[in-house]
C-alpha cells in the first residue's frame, strides 16, 4: 500500500511540473487530461503527505519524551504523541477509503 501511495505522490508532482512547463500552454486537450488526472490523485496524495508529516512529528516527540530532562516537557511530548497517534490512525483509515 505504501509503495502505491509513494507512486501516487510522485505522479501528482510530475503532473504539476508538466502543467507548469511552458510548452504545454498551446495544448488544451493535454492540459484538460492532466488536470483530470491530478484531480483524481490529489486527495490521496494530500492525505499521504499529511500522514508523512504526522509520522515525522510523532518520531520527534517520541525522541523528546525519552531524552527530555524536564518532566513538564516530557508530559507535553507524551500528550502530543497520543494526539498524533490518533491522527495517524484516522488518516490511515481515510487513506484506505480513498
Amino acid at each position: 500500500m505504501w509503495d502505491k501511495l509513494e507512486g501516487v505522490a510522485k505522479r501528482a508532482e510530475e503532473i504539476n511540473r508538466l502543467l507548469a512547463a511552458p510548452g504545454i500552454s498551446g495544448n488544451s486537450r493535454e492540459i484538460q487530461k492532466l488536470n483530470r488526472e491530478l484531480a483524481e490523485l490529489r486527495p490521496l496524495a494530500d492525505a499521504y503527505a499529511r500522514f508523512l508529516r504526522i509520522r515525522q512529528e510523532l518520531e520527534e516527540n517520541q525522541t523528546l519524551s525519552q531524552s527530555e530532562q524536564d518532566p513538564e516537557m516530557r508530559a507535553l511530548a507524551r500528550e502530543e504523541i497520543a494526539k498524533l497517534t490518533a491522527e495517524m490512525e484516522r488518516l490511515g483509515g481515510e487513506i484506505r477509503l480513498l
